[in-house]
């Protein structure tokens, strides 16, 4: 769904001839789906990182405890 709204709103801008309002509508509509798109990237890399830094030193911890 979001990268038919990212298509629809490069056409818009660059291969349909639109007036200036409209175009400049699409232009911060694309930028705000962007920087949504980049937060949630952002988000979802580090609580993955995040996930696999504590699987790792409970790995650690695991194998320096004596059984």
């Amino acid at each position: 769904m979001l990268l038919g709204i990212f298509c629809t709103l490069l056409t818009l801008i660059f291969f349909v001839p639109i007036p200036q309002e409209t175009e400049t509508l699409s232009s911060v509509l694309l930028g705000g789906l962007v920087s949504s798109l980049t937060s949630v990237l952002s988000w979802w890399f580090d609580s993955t990182e995040s996930a696999d830094a504590q699987a790792h030193k409970r790995l650690e911890l695991e194998d320096a405890t004596p059984s």
